[in-house]
């Protein structure tokens, strides 16, 4: 059964530590050391298996925190296991719909990357946990694979397709910020779940 989340430890749409991302040169590095610039695996619109740039660092990237603890939903299907923060959103039963990582339960679909291929396996089993620290990775395509899981970059209110659109919108936009337009901070907000640093 689902767990009640923690009042303390905050949540965002982050990830663990030591989860591990394939990069366009055939490395793989673990989140905390990715870096702007590298080309990380992700999708497209279309669902092909891709790499896409991850932002350089302009108002808030990465959120990076070795000390506080999050609260953490662990998600294992078949051989994948992923460690994301509880409101971060996750592709389930296909690529058109989100759903916060704390709501999905055993027999939902995620969507995995195995043998090179994208292909949806049932989850086995959910389990809620305190985990020190958290890492951020924005890639220009709005998603990314970690620990061969597909994965959005977003913890915002609004459905998948909606939050990418204003994804896109405020990345396209960004250099507006400095200019203190006064509509790109909410539409920032109202997109990734946080404002830009």
């Amino acid at each position: 059964a689902q767990q009640n989340q923690p009042s303390s430890g905050g949540g965002g749409s982050c990830f663990y530590k030591n989860s591990k991302v394939l990069l366009e040169n055939g490395s793989i590095k673990k989140v905390y050391q990715i870096q702007p610039r590298d080309k990380v695996q992700a999708i497209d619109d279309s669902g092909n298996i891709i790499f896409s740039e991850v932002l350089k660092p302009k108002f808030r990237l990465f959120k990076r925190d070795n000390k506080a603890d999050y609260y953490y939903t662990i998600i294992k299907a078949g051989d994948v296991k992923l460690k994301v923060t509880a409101r971060h959103r996750m592709y389930v039963n296909g690529l058109n719909k989100t759903i916060k990582a704390k709501k999905i339960y055993p027999g939902m679909e995620i969507n995995i990357v195995k043998d090179g291929i994208l292909q949806s396996v049932k989850v086995d089993t959910i389990e809620h946990k305190m985990l020190k620290g958290k890492y951020d990775i924005f890639t220009k395509c709005g998603n990314v694979i970690v620990d061969n899981v597909l994965c959005t970059i977003f913890d915002g209110p609004l459905p998948h397709k909606l939050a990418l659109w204003g994804w896109r919108m405020s990345n396209k936009f960004r250099w507006f910020y400095n200019l203190n337009i006064k509509w790109y901070k909410p539409l920032y907000r109202f997109t990734m779940g946080s404002d830009p640093a």
